[in-house]
């Protein structure tokens, strides 16, 4: 039966991504050009997936502000990240929080749910506060979920450019430290 549940909520996740919500006929919407900041807009569409939420960048596209501030600061997570010690995964992770901290608002703004917003908001406070954090033998324990992974394969995917996957990753250890019990694969 739980299977059966997750499975479901799994293709649920899934079928949001190719069939949005405002879709008619069932094909794919065709994006809108990007601008300055490609990648910025990339790695946050990357989140959205990674989060399994209903909104989708080309609604929230033209209200995210400051991409350059964005993009430092997941550059600095990265950084942090790579060092591989206690004290700069703790910083990585405020990176990553402060990279994201306006999605909230820009969701409630300029999305169509604001069941997202609350939802985003809920889940980076728990990463910025996380009841418990340990870093140990390339373990990241947050709240005792291991996301040595996630951030692994999210700087590899940083490294490469791919700024979706990047973005799809970080989104992907979000929701394991809220601990839905979905975990959205790539």
């Amino acid at each position: 039966m739980k299977v059966a549940l997750i499975l479901c909520l799994l293709s649920l996740s899934l079928a949001r991504l190719y069939f949005p919500r405002d879709s008619t006929n069932f094909v794919r919407q065709t994006p809108k050009p990007l601008s300055e900041g490609d990648e910025v807009f990339l790695i946050i569409e990357g989140v959205l997936q990674g989060i399994a939420l209903d909104s989708d960048i080309n609604d929230i596209q033209d209200c995210i502000k400051d991409t350059l501030a964005i993009k430092e600061s997941f550059l600095k997570a990265v950084s942090l990240l790579k060092l591989r010690t206690l004290t700069s995964a703790s910083e990585a992770l405020k990176e990553i929080k402060a990279a994201l901290n306006t999605l909230p608002k820009v969701l409630s703004d300029c999305g169509d749910s604001l069941r997202d917003s609350s939802r985003v908001f809920h889940v980076l406070n728990i990463f910025e506060n996380p009841m418990t954090f340990s870093f140990n033998d390339g373990q990241i324990l947050v709240n005792g979920v291991d996301l040595h992974k996630d951030f692994y394969d999210a700087v590899q995917a940083y490294e490469t450019k791919q700024w979706k996957m990047f973005g799809f990753y970080i989104g992907a250890a979000l929701m394991k430290v809220q601990g839905t019990g979905i975990i959205v694969i790539a």
